[in-house]
């Protein structure tokens, strides 16, 4: 019987170090949608301290190329992917909670 899974990290990369195992035991007629609440553009800075090399808008690029490689992988199992990402800045989710969750059930 087909599913449909959804997938919600605070940013990108919690898909796969979260739940990536689980969702590749997923069958070819499942449909997975993954929601990413921001763009991981402070990641660096708030567990690193970094907020240059690289900067802030550059970690939240390569963070979505990452996102949709690991879509296209997921992808090859599963009937569909879909993916959403809020903008919603890192370490500040906790301040947003009510806009944050009308958008999960937007999603």
């Amino acid at each position: 019987m087909p599913r449909n899974v959804l997938v919600l990290g605070a940013h990108p990369d919690d898909e796969v170090l979260g739940v990536g195992g689980i969702l590749l035991t997923l069958h070819s007629e499942d449909d997975v949608h993954i929601v990413t609440c921001s763009n991981g553009a402070n990641s660096h800075k708030i567990v690193l301290g970094i907020t240059e090399n690289p900067p802030p808008h550059e970690v939240a690029a390569v963070r979505r190329i990452e996102l949709d490689r690991a879509c296209r992988v997921l992808r090859r199992g599963v009937a569909s992917v879909t993916q959403e990402q809020f903008h919603y800045e890192d370490g500040d989710l906790q301040e947003v909670i009510p806009e944050l969750r009308e958008d999960i059930i937007r999603a």
